[in-house]
């Protein structure tokens, strides 16, 4: 099973954001896959292909940690990870709230006993379908305006890949 944790968010601010950001994404002159609105959320950690039994010791351990509720700003201009792939994510970074993302992917990382990887806390609206030369070349969409949003909770998801795109289910939260 694919796994991973995420700072979720409530669902008044994902429909604000996934309303705004297709307006934007309007505008993108390349071919893309916007997030689907139930799916907005802050990777804190991927974790990949896993057992079972390594779903239900990492749900345990995210029981015990020390997590708190801290107000984010999410920016309005969009960038993107060049890497080469089939689809690079286009997401927008934060401009309040980076430590506090990075605090708890830390604590994460600690109490699940995972290697520490570096961490860039932002959220993807969309994954762009096209060589990232071409990106370069395109205006990247911006929003029509930032958006404060409180999340959640710590949640543990499997994520089914289907042809209709990712399935996530919760195996396991926090509530913040």
């Amino acid at each position: 099973m694919r796994l991973f944790i995420a700072l979720d968010l409530n669902s008044a601010d994902k429909h604000i954001i996934f309303e705004t950001a297709q307006r934007a994404l309007l505008r993108l002159p390349l071919p893309y896959k916007a997030v689907e609105e139930e799916n907005l959320h802050f990777t804190l950690r991927f974790i990949g292909e896993s057992s079972p039994a390594a779903a239900e010791r990492i749900g345990r351990a995210l029981k015990n940690i020390e997590a708190w509720r801290e107000d984010i700003v999410i920016g309005a201009q969009s960038t993107c990870f060049l890497r080469p792939r089939a689809s690079i994510p286009l997401f927008l970074p934060l401009e309040q709230g980076e430590d506090y993302l990075q605090v708890l992917h830390e604590r994460i990382t600690a109490k699940c006993h995972f290697a520490p990887e570096r961490f860039t806390a932002h959220l993807t609206i969309a994954r762009v379908k096209a060589h990232p030369g071409q990106i370069t070349r395109s205006p990247l969409p911006v929003l029509d305006q930032a958006f404060r949003v409180t999340p959640a909770r710590i949640v543990l998801f499997h994520s089914d890949l289907t042809p209709a795109g990712p399935r996530y289910t919760p195996l396991a939260e926090v509530p913040l």
